[in-house]
């Protein structure tokens, strides 16, 4: 807008990435692995709970994970491990969105965040990063409230074997598909007992810019920021300028009779 730069991705590459049910089915276009999950509108569980949560049941196992498909930063996130927590958090999901997404939760698993941004037409991918902290998932509080993140572990990179490189490579084909830009973090989660990764969520503006997970890969913070404002620069030379077509098609439309008084 108004011809300016920008560091981010462009308005549908990121509407696709910050809805939850849209980029799971973008996730599975690719073939890539995702937790089995249902979408639920606010309407449909409004007007027959019992409905709902039934056909719920019969597609995906407890335990479950409830979110609304458009928020961020964990608001509105529910863990359901029996039909009454089920329905609650639907009921707190609802208040959030008019679209819900529900997932099986893995038992034994860990979170796995991996970083990407474009340089010189490259994709330069980060560090593999463990978030390990004691809730169930990082909740609101977690994440913002008294420091809990700065005192939750970090362990870069993750131990993960030779998932991490499945991780890269899933990262990398992810920005290359979805058209992303800027910097972006894509969300694992590792299934620890069938050692299987599975992708979670995109965030298209990541805290810090992720910028501590390129490190590792020789990326400093002032090299991550310059990169990307120069990248900005270069896809703003590089976009396709409005023109004007003309034509007389509608020259003579009078809109027919009907619009005639």
């Amino acid at each position: 807008l108004n011809s300016v730069a920008v560091t981010c991705s462009d308005t549908l590459a990121s509407a696709c990435c910050m809805d939850k049910a849209m980029s799971k089915r973008l996730f599975e276009s690719l073939l890539l692995n995702v937790l089995p999950y249902e979408v639920v509108s606010k309407d449909e569980f409004e007007s027959d709970k019992d409905k709902t949560i039934s056909r719920i049941e019969e597609l995906i196992d407890y335990p479950l994970i409830v979110k609304p498909a458009c928020q961020g930063s964990s608001i509105g996130i529910e863990v359901a491990k029996c039909r009454e927590e089920l329905d609650f958090a639907l009921q707190v999901a609802a208040k959030f969105d008019k679209k819900i997404v529900v997932e099986h939760k893995l038992d034994d698993f860990v979170e796995v965040n991996c970083a990407a941004y474009s340089k010189d037409g490259q994709i330069v991918i980060s560090d593999t990063e463990q978030p390990c902290c004691a809730s169930d998932f990082l909740t609101f509080s977690d994440k913002y409230s008294g420091g809990k993140m700065s005192a939750c572990e970090h362990i870069v990179p993750a131990k993960i074997g030779s998932l991490e490189l499945i991780v890269k490579a899933n990262t990398k084909r992810l920005y290359e598909e979805l058209g992303l830009s800027g910097v972006v973090r894509v969300d694992y989660l590792v299934d620890t007992k069938r050692n299987k990764a599975y992708v979670n969520e995109i965030n298209t503006i990541p805290g810090s810019m992720a910028f501590y997970l390129f490190k590792g890969v020789g990326v400093s913070f002032q090299n991550l920021i310059s990169d990307i404002i120069e990248d900005a620069i270069l896809r703003k030379s590089k976009a396709i300028k409005p023109s004007v077509f003309k034509s007389d098609v509608l020259k003579n439309f009078t809109g027919g009779s009907k619009l005639v008084k």
